[in-house]
């Protein structure tokens, strides 16, 4: 389903006295951890609400033990750019900026080194693996950088590998819930302008909140039957907090798979195929994010 800009576009707003743009960016200048924090201090409250039989969270998931110094995706790190993964030192929190939406964390323990779980991150101070590789992706599209907030549609870790598919929690309907409502309450801090899905298990998430449930992003399918039976740019609405926001939603594949022919391949978008496909969507998202209501 099109949603037309007259529907769905609305004006930013905010405390202007915490607010300051730079480069077109709303940055959060009063305390960049402030948005983080209440976001954690959410999660504390849902974990709290014991909702399956007395825990926290559904069998094959379990609390995050701690809160990476460096570079990790929300919210086992800040979810902020580094040039370098170690570093302590981050950006400001991005309000209408990018959300990169993954899908969670992974394992809690696992002593791979090409795949560590939280616990061997949480030892080195910061993670990296395939995923973070759609940096060198945000900066072919044009440098899109301090504009991210690197999250994930699912909250916990898990339990046992592997650390990719679907999560343990996706079947329960409780726990769907659960993470819809925080989701929403990271895009009602963060006011992203584009949200970026990596993968289709974020993409079926947020579909579940923003189209209709006969519209082909929330259906299990792949690239291909996505890309021909909709726009692959779409502007949505949500109501948020008492206000409107009118998001961009764009999905690209996963970097764990973007190289792969099942992956990436099939896409094409203004005569680029593959990866060049995707870079240009991702600037073509952002553009239009950037328009003015």
């Amino acid at each position: 389903m099109k949603v037309s800009k007259s529907e769905c576009a609305q004006s930013l707003t905010g405390d202007e006295s915490a607010l300051a743009v730079r480069d077109g960016l709303i940055l959060n200048t009063r305390d960049s951890m402030g948005a983080l924090e209440r976001l954690r201090k959410k999660i504390e409250i849902l974990e709290l609400e014991s909702r399956f039989d007395g825990e926290a969270y559904p069998p094959g998931l379990t609390r995050f033990p701690g809160i990476l110094k460096g570079q990790g995706f929300f919210p086992g790190g800040d979810g902020l750019w580094r040039d370098d993964p170690a570093s302590a030192n981050a950006p400001p929190f991005p309000v209408g900026g990018i959300m990169i939406l993954g899908n969670d964390f992974g394992c809690e323990d696992n002593p791979d080194p090409k795949s560590p779980g939280f616990k061997q991150c949480l030892a080195r101070g910061f993670e990296e693996p395939r995923t973070w590789s759609i940096k060198d992706t945000l900066i072919k599209a044009g440098r899109l950088s301090e504009q991210c907030f690197f999250t994930n549609a699912y909250l916990g870790l898990r339990t046992e590998s592997p650390s990719t598919g679907r999560s343990p929690g996706a079947k329960v309907e409780v726990f769907k819930a659960m993470c819809r409502r925080f989701l929403h309450d990271q895009i009602q801090e963060q006011k992203p302008r584009l949200i970026v899905c990596l993968g289709h298990e974020p993409r079926l998430l947020l579909a579940s909140m923003m189209l209709p449930k006969t519209h082909v992003w929330n259906c299990r399918c792949s690239f291909k039957k996505l890309d021909s039976n909709c726009n692959q740019i779409l502007r949505v609405s949500l109501q948020s907090g008492g206000e409107s926001l009118s998001p961009v939603i764009l999905e690209i594949a996963h970097p764990s798979f973007a190289w792969s022919n099942r992956a990436q391949a099939p896409r094409t978008f203004r005569g680029y195929r593959g990866e060049d496909a995707e870079v240009e969507l991702l600037r073509a998202a952002w553009a239009m994010a950037q328009e003015q209501s």
